[in-house]
């Protein structure tokens, strides 16, 4: 890979350069203050300073790639009061990340089947065709002539998630407060070490049901071809969703894909027993008839069947703009062990917030083409409501990993500016 930190005194020492930047942020904030500089719009310039130093540890995430890159994008899937600057410059294609050379790819080859890839495939291309954080992805072929895609995990990634995670606990005691991530990092590092075994995966993929939902479905695996390191799958025809988007299909034909992530989404919550917990336009395939093909089941999170009723009751809350069962669910989830004057902040949000998301949850159905800032609408509200002091939240980190999956459909729904109507 190419200008990517590999040593782990590298690593930190991206990590020790975007503290030290913080940290001087921070400390000319706190200097000004104590001098009296600050202007009459001292909260504004704070919140400006605090948004500069998101960036700053953020950038420094994105630099890693691996560990660092996969934590970024996860930190900001979950939490929806991140800036929208930060957002954006994390969610550009994750699959197009620079590849490792030829001979590695092929001594992983060695490494993992005994042979190297012309004695173990009938064809195999060096060149990957896709890449993402924490592998990249070639083209090959079987001896019975079926197209195949392998997946080739990044040598070494596995070694670097502990000492990086580490790392980046200490970095994220940086950021501001109300990007408060302690609980959730305890979940995202278990998330990736069971994402870097593709055995896992593999047995990840053939238990997730799309059964139900009409044309989705799922890459099917050659578990011959499967090891820790290797992931290989019957190749599907398609294409990314976001390359497909900007093909520019028609309004009825982004209805059509939208709506199955929707369903995909419903039926996970209400049947299944794991999400599929990585909704980024990298992970669906477009085939010429609509069919979505859903790919990478390296992260997962299990569906426990209580806090998943619980979580469709509060949806179905949301739609029938039923305050009083919002606010009880809502405390339930969101701020556990809060006291009476933080439930007082927290309740005065609910009217703004449940008239926002009672929207997108309307049996009517609701289009994005004819709301296209729905999203940053939300974002907003949320935003202001985790910059208010009186009103500190204390997430469950199960929900916040259902919160996580819906808003990644929300957000390609609103890209595509689809219809879509969500069957509560």
């Amino acid at each position: 890979m190419t200008d990517i930190p590999t040593g782990k005194l590298s690593r930190s020492s991206v990590v020790v350069e975007a503290a030290v930047k913080a940290g001087a942020k921070k400390l000319t904030q706190k200097a000004k203050k104590f001098a009296g500089l600050a202007s009459a719009r001292s909260s504004e310039n704070a919140e400006i300073v605090d948004e500069e130093v998101a960036k700053i540890l953020f950038g420094a995430l994105t630099k890693l790639r691996g560990t660092g890159l996969k934590v970024a994008q996860m930190l900001c899937m979950n939490q929806v009061y991140i800036p929208e600057s930060i957002r954006k410059e994390l969610s550009k294609a994750c699959y197009q990340v620079p590849g490792i050379n030829r001979a590695l790819v092929r001594k992983v080859i060695k490494d993992q089947f005994g042979d190297y890839p012309e004695k173990i495939f009938s064809s195999f291309s060096t060149v990957p065709f896709a890449a993402a954080s924490l592998g990249q992805v070639h083209l090959a072929s079987d001896k019975e002539g079926n197209q195949l895609a392998v997946k080739i995990q990044y040598p070494g990634i596995d070694e670097t998630i502990r000492s990086d995670m580490a790392t980046l606990k200490h970095l994220i005691k940086l950021l501001p407060k109300e990007y408060d991530f302690r609980e959730l990092l305890p979940h995202i590092e278990a998330s990736l070490l069971e994402e870097v075994d593709y055995l896992h995966e593999l047995e990840r993929t053939q238990a997730f049901s799309t059964d139900g939902i009409e044309g989705v479905e799922t890459a099917k695996p050659v578990e011959h071809l499967c090891t820790s390191k290797v992931f290989t799958t019957h190749y599907v025809e398609g294409i990314h969703l976001d390359k497909w988007l900007e093909s520019e299909p028609s309004k009825a034909d982004r209805d059509v894909v939208c709506q199955k992530l929707a369903d995909l989404f419903i039926h996970s919550l209400k049947n299944g027993q794991r999400f599929h917990a990585d909704p980024n336009i990298g992970n669906f395939l477009i085939s010429k008839d609509l069919t979505v093909h859903v790919i990478d089941f390296g992260s997962t999170y299990p569906i426990e069947r209580e806090v998943a009723d619980n979580f469709l009751r509060l949806l179905k809350a949301y739609r029938d703009k039923d305050i009083a069962m919002v606010k009880t669910l809502g405390a339930h989830f969101y701020v556990q062990h809060a006291c009476p004057t933080e439930l007082d902040a927290f309740n005065a949000l609910f009217p703004d917030f449940v008239n926002w998301k009672s929207k997108i949850f309307s049996e009517q159905g609701f289009d994005f083409a004819e709301h296209e800032h729905y999203m940053e609408q939300g974002f907003e509200i949320a935003y202001k409501a985790h910059h208010n002091e009186k009103m500190p939240f204390n997430p469950r980190a199960d929900v916040l990993f259902y919160e996580r999956v819906l808003y990644g459909y929300l957000q390609i729904c609103q890209v595509a500016q689809a219809n879509v109507r969500f069957s509560l």
